[in-house]
């Protein structure tokens, strides 16, 4: 099979989308059950991605199914209808996201990527997003050695998918731009100590905008460390950052928002807009906008929001982010 690289805007399944009437109205659907969130979610998501590539460039739509999305991959039915989105002839990228409660130091995270990389060949991609550990210490040690473990190995290296690790928050260790640009060289150690160096490609890395203001500043960093950390960790780790997590916050929390071209004057509307200009100002680095074409790999960038938003506020927030790929 032949596959050509793609540059995928997605939005997220969020659990709200069973339980909120008006977080399902936000992508058009009335009855929260699995079925129709998949094609709302779907719908939805074709839309953008129509309105980004008639304005910016072509972007192929995708939605990310997470932990909450498990009873999705446990159902055929529920398979059958992501299978279904992913087959039309406007295709729906389906990502699959693996969150704190199922990040490799946890019980059964082998069997489960075994799973997803069953679920990876159904589907038809190859960008697997998977969290570090949560642990304010190092556990670097351990990480490698579960990375590095045959079972997970084997379930990677004969078919084209990769994981992309995601640095997290909570002051945990693999928040910070240094323990990052450490990890991934020891990684590609320890994979060329095994006899593994052609598996190196198969670990890129997905970088989460919340996380790190989330990180930043909730570790009392200055404005201008940020900016530091975020220039370093472009420019040292760009090129394997391959899925990218985009959403706004004020740095108090994670708090999924759309992006805004005007923010309230309020401490914290400044708040808001000073991440979202800091994020804006660096994003260029990382050349996404033509990454795909360079790159076997698919570039995906996720519009995470886990709040009720109307489509015009949204596709605002869409268009932010695809006018600001680029250098200006």
């Amino acid at each position: 099979m032949v596959f050509h690289a793609m540059l995928i805007h997605g939005i997220n399944n969020n659990i709200k989308y069973c339980f909120s009437n008006r977080m399902g109205a936000s992508i058009g659907i009335n009855d929260p059950d699995p079925i129709s969130i998949i094609r709302g979610l779907s719908r939805f998501s074709r839309k953008v991605a129509s309105v980004l590539s008639r304005d910016f460039q072509a972007f192929t739509p995708g939605v990310q199914y997470g932990n909450e999305s498990d009873l999705y991959f446990d159902d055929p039915l529920l398979l059958d209808a992501i299978n279904k989105e992913r087959k039309a002839p406007e295709t729906v990228i389906p990502i699959i996201h693996q969150t704190s409660g199922n990040q490799p130091l946890k019980g059964g995270f082998i069997e489960k990527m075994a799973q997803i990389s069953n679920l990876c060949q159904i589907f038809q991609t190859r960008n697997v997003c998977v969290h570090l550990p949560l642990e304010p210490f190092d556990t670097t040690a351990e990480l490698l050695e579960v990375l590095t473990q045959d079972g997970l190995l084997d379930a990677i290296a004969d078919v084209n998918i990769a994981i992309d690790l995601e640095q997290n928050w909570h002051d945990s260790w693999f928040g910070f731009t240094e323990h990052l640009l450490e990890f991934f060289p020891a990684l590609d150690d320890a994979l060329e100590r095994k006899g593994h160096e052609g598996l190196q490609d198969k670990f890129g890395m997905t970088f989460d905008s919340g996380h790190f203001f989330a990180q930043y500043h909730l570790s009392g960093a200055s404005w201008r460390d940020m900016e530091k950390d975020m220039e370093n960790l472009f420019s040292r780790l760009g090129d394997r950052i391959r899925t990218i997590h985009l959403h706004g916050n004020d740095g108090t929390g994670d708090h999924h928002a759309l992006f805004r071209r005007n923010h309230p004057n309020t401490l914290q509307g400044r708040r808001f807009k000073k991440n979202q200009d800091i994020l804006f100002k660096h994003l260029p680095m990382l050349n996404l906008s033509d990454r795909n074409t360079r790159d076997k790999w698919d570039t995906v960038i996720i519009s995470e929001i886990g709040n009720p938003f109307n489509e015009d506020a949204f596709i605002e927030h869409a268009r932010l982010i695809a006018a600001n790929l680029h250098e200006k």
